[in-house]
C-alpha cells in the first residue's frame, strides 16, 4: 500500500507546478492536469479527467484537421517511446459558458512518456506553452504589414493608372512641381503643341521663354500660393509652338488645379487644357458667313426665308417684313401659312410637304398677303442644302412678285378668250346661213383688228416690261460684282437662284415679243421634215435619254415649202412637249409622220403621254396656258407654233385623252 501511494505522488505533484501539464494513460485517457494548464483552458479537473483527450477537448469545426496534427505527435511517441515535439499549434478550446463556441488559442506544444521498469509507457505527458498573445501579435503586425504593402501597390497602381490616364485623354494635361513650376508630367497632347521642344525637368518659364506670360503666369501663381483653382474658356493665348517661332493666337478652354502634398500643402500645380482653336474660328467664319448672308438677302427685291429640315421657316429678311407688315415671331414656324390666301394654302401645303418628305426643290405659285390688306400673287421657290453625308441641313427659299404677270396673263387669256368668242361667232354665222362676200370680209377684217389688237397688246406688254428687267438684271450684275470674293457657297446659290429667276422671266417676254414679229414672209424654201427633226433632235438629246423615249418616224411626204426656222419651231415645241409631258407609269412612245390628204400636207406628233380633258383642251392654245405645273415652262409655246402655222395659211388640231395620249395633227397648204 505505501508503494502504491509512493506512486501517485508524482501526479499530485504535477497539479501544483507554474507549467502547462496534461497527463494522459497510453489510452489517451486524461488521468490529471496542472492547474496552470486548467487555467489556460478555461476547464476544470473533475470535468475532463476520465475523459478521453479529444472528447474533452473537440475539434472546432471552423478550423478542422487540428485534432490530426495532435493524434498524429501522441501516435508518433506511443510507437517511438520518444518524446515528440510539435510547431506552434493553433488549438481552439471550448468555451466555458457558450455552448458549441471556441475560444481562439495557439501552442506550442511537446508530448514526453513516461517508461515503466519493462520500458513499456506508463503515462504520456503533454507540455504546452500558451502563445496566442505572440502569436496575434505577429499576426496582427504581419497584417498591417501586408495593408501597407497593399496600400503602397495599391498607390503605384492607381498613379500608374492616373499617369496612363494622363497619356492618352485628347485634352492636354502637365504637372508643375514646386513654386518654380518645372514640368513633371507632360502627356502627348500637350507636348504636340509644342514640337521638337524639350519640357519634362524645365521651369516653364524656361520652357516656353516665347509664350506671353503676362497671362497664364499670374494665374498659375494664384493657384500655387493660395490654392485656388482657375478656370477659363475660349481663352485666347498666344503661344510659340516652335522654339524661336512667332507668337500664334491659340483658344483653349483650361482648368489649372493645385496639387496638395501629404500635408495638405501645395506644392505643384495640374493643368488641364483643351484646343478649341478650330471650333472658335469655325464659329467666328460662320458669324462672318451669315453676317454677309444677311447683307445680300437685303440687299435684293425678294422675300428671303430659311427653313429648317423639318419645315420650320427660321429667317426672313427685310423685304419680308416690310411687305406682310408681320415680324419674325408672327411668320416663324409656320405661322406664315396665315398670309397665304385660303384658296391657294392646300396646293402649297401639300407641294411643300412633297418637297419635305423627297428632298425635291419646291415651286409654287400663291397669293400673299401684304401689309395693305392685299393679296398678290408670287412664285414662292425653294431648294434644299445638304452636308457631305447628303442630308438636308437647311432649305433656302425665295419669294418673288409675279402680280403683273399674272395681270398681264389674265387680260392676254381674256383677249384671247374673245377671240375664240368671235372665231366662233363667225364659224356658226358661216354654219347657219350663207353670207355674202362683202358680209364675210366685213367679218375677216374684225378678225384681223382683233389679232392686231392682241398683238400690239403682246408687244406693248412686253416692250414696257423688257426695260425694268433689263435693269434689275444689271442691278443684279453689279451686286454679284461689288460681292465678288466675299460670297460663300450659300451666297453663290443664292445668286445663281436669282439669275436663273431673272433669265426665265426674260425669256418668257423675248417668246412674247417673238409671236408678233415672227410671221411668214410669203417665200418659204423647201425643207425637209427629217433634216429639221435632226436638228431638233441634237437640241432635245438630253430629254430623250432622260425620258428613255422611243421615236417612230416616217414622213411619206419628205419635205414642205416653209421657213426653215417655223418648221423648226413647230417639231421642236411638240416633241419636246411629248416627252415632258410623259407618262411616268409606262416607257415613253412617239409618233412622228407626214400624209397627203386632199392636196394639203399633214404633219402629225402623237404620244402615249399624261394626256387631257376637254375642258383643258379648250384652252390649249391660249397664250401663258399651262396644263401640268410639274414642269419648266412659260406657257407660250403652243399659242407660237399656231401663229405661226395659221400665218402659213394651216391648221393645227389637237385630239388628247386623260391617261392615254396626245395627238397633234397640222394642216399645211400643199
Amino acid at each position: 500500500m505505501q508503494a502504491a501511494t509512493y506512486c501517485t505522488d508524482p501526479l499530485k505533484v504535477l497539479e501544483t507546478v507554474p507549467n502547462l501539464y496534461l497527463v494522459l494513460s497510453p489510452a489517451l485517457i486524461i488521468l490529471t492536469a496542472s492547474n496552470a494548464y486548467l487555467e489556460a483552458t478555461l476547464t476544470e479537473r473533475s470535468k475532463i479527467v476520465g475523459k478521453h483527450i479529444f472528447e474533452a477537448f473537440p475539434d472546432n469545426s471552423n478550423t478542422p484537421d487540428r485534432v490530426a496534427n495532435i493524434h498524429a505527435s501522441l501516435q508518433q511517441v506511443l510507437l517511438t517511446r520518444k518524446p515528440h515535439h510539435l510547431p506552434i499549434t493553433g488549438y481552439d478550446i471550448p468555451h466555458p459558458t457558450i455552448e458549441g463556441t471556441f475560444v481562439q488559442r495557439y501552442w506550442r506544444p511537446s508530448h514526453t512518456p513516461v517508461l515503466d521498469a519493462a520500458g513499456d509507457i506508463e503515462y504520456i505527458i503533454q507540455e504546452a506553452v500558451n502563445v496566442t498573445e505572440a502569436v496575434l501579435a505577429e499576426a496582427q503586425l504581419n497584417a498591417r504589414e501586408a495593408r501597407g504593402k497593399a496600400a503602397l501597390t495599391h498607390a503605384q497602381h492607381q498613379r500608374a493608372h492616373l499617369e496612363n490616364f494622363f497619356m492618352q485623354v485628347p485634352a492636354a494635361i502637365a504637372v508643375l512641381d514646386g513654386s518654380m513650376m518645372v514640368f513633371e508630367l507632360v502627356n502627348p497632347t500637350f507636348q504636340k503643341y509644342f514640337p521638337g521642344r524639350t519640357l519634362l525637368g524645365l521651369p516653364i518659364l524656361e520652357a516656353l521663354p516665347n509664350a506671353d506670360t503676362r497671362f497664364y503666369w499670374p494665374l498659375l501663381q494664384n493657384v500655387y500660393h493660395r490654392g485656388e483653382a482657375s478656370v477659363g474658356t475660349k481663352a485666347l493665348f498666344q503661344l510659340a509652338r516652335y522654339a524661336g517661332g512667332a507668337l500664334e493666337d491659340t483658344y483653349v478652354d483650361f482648368n489649372f488645379q493645385p496639387r496638395y502634398n501629404e500635408h495638405q500643402q501645395v506644392d505643384g500645380v495640374i493643368m488641364f487644357a483643351y484646343d478649341v482653336t478650330e471650333m472658335v474660328v469655325a464659329r467666328k467664319a460662320a458669324e462672318e458667313s451669315q453676317r454677309q448672308f444677311q447683307l445680300l438677302t437685303e440687299a435684293i427685291p425678294q422675300l428671303v426665308w430659311t427653313s429648317a429640315p423639318d419645315g420650320n421657316l427660321d429667317y426672313f429678311n427685310g423685304q419680308t417684313f416690310t411687305y406682310s407688315g408681320r415680324n419674325h415671331e408672327r411668320l416663324k414656324g409656320q405661322n406664315w401659312a396665315e398670309i397665304i390666301h385660303p384658296d391657294d394654302l392646300p396646293l402649297l401645303m401639300h407641294e411643300w410637304t412633297t418637297s419635305l418628305q423627297s428632298g425635291q426643290p419646291y415651286q409654287v405659285e400663291a397669293r400673299v398677303l401684304g401689309a395693305d390688306d392685299i393679296y398678290r400673287w408670287f412664285l414662292i421657290r425653294a431648294l434644299p442644302f445638304r452636308n457631305e453625308q447628303g442630308e438636308i441641313t437647311q432649305w433656302f427659299g425665295t419669294t418673288t412678285d409675279i402680280d403683273d404677270k399674272k395681270q398681264l396673263e389674265e387680260k392676254l387669256h381674256a383677249l384671247a378668250e374673245e377671240l375664240a368668242t368671235a372665231n366662233e361667232e363667225i364659224q356658226a354665222n358661216m354654219d347657219e346661213m350663207q353670207i355674202n362676200n362683202e358680209e364675210l370680209d366685213t367679218a375677216n377684217q374684225r378678225l384681223s383688228w382683233m389679232n392686231a389688237d392682241l398683238d400690239t397688246f403682246v408687244y406693248t406688254a412686253s416692250h414696257d416690261l423688257r426695260s425694268p428687267i433689263n435693269r434689275i438684271i444689271a442691278l443684279n450684275q453689279l451686286l454679284e460684282y461689288n460681292l465678288d470674293g466675299k460670297l460663300d457657297s450659300e451666297g453663290h446659290k443664292l445668286m445663281q437662284l436669282i439669275n436663273t429667276s431673272l433669265d426665265k422671266l426674260n425669256t418668257t417676254i423675248l417668246d412674247l415679243s417673238k409671236i408678233i414679229t415672227e410671221h411668214a414672209d410669203g417665200k418659204g424654201e423647201l425643207v425637209y421634215f427629217r433634216d429639221a427633226l435632226t436638228d431638233v433632235q441634237a437640241d432635245i438629246e438630253p430629254l430623250i435619254a432622260q425620258s428613255n423615249a422611243h421615236l417612230e418616224i416616217n414622213f411619206e411626204i419628205p419635205f414642205i415649202g416653209i421657213a426653215r426656222k417655223h418648221l423648226r419651231s413647230i417639231l421642236y415645241n411638240l416633241l419636246s412637249n411629248a416627252l415632258k409631258y410623259r407618262d411616268p407609269n409606262r416607257h415613253c412612245y412617239v409618233i412622228v409622220r407626214t400624209l397627203k390628204h386632199n392636196n394639203q400636207v399633214l404633219l402629225s406628233v402623237s404620244d402615249n403621254g399624261l394626256g387631257l380633258d376637254n375642258h383643258e383642251q379648250e384652252k390649249l392654245f391660249l397664250a401663258f396656258q399651262r396644263m401640268h405645273t410639274h414642269v419648266e415652262g412659260s406657257g407660250v409655246g403652243l399659242y407660237t407654233i399656231k401663229r405661226i402655222i395659221e400665218n402659213h395659211g394651216g391648221t393645227i388640231t389637237a385630239k388628247s385623252q386623260k391617261g392615254v395620249g396626245t395627238t397633234f395633227t397640222i394642216h399645211f397648204k400643199a
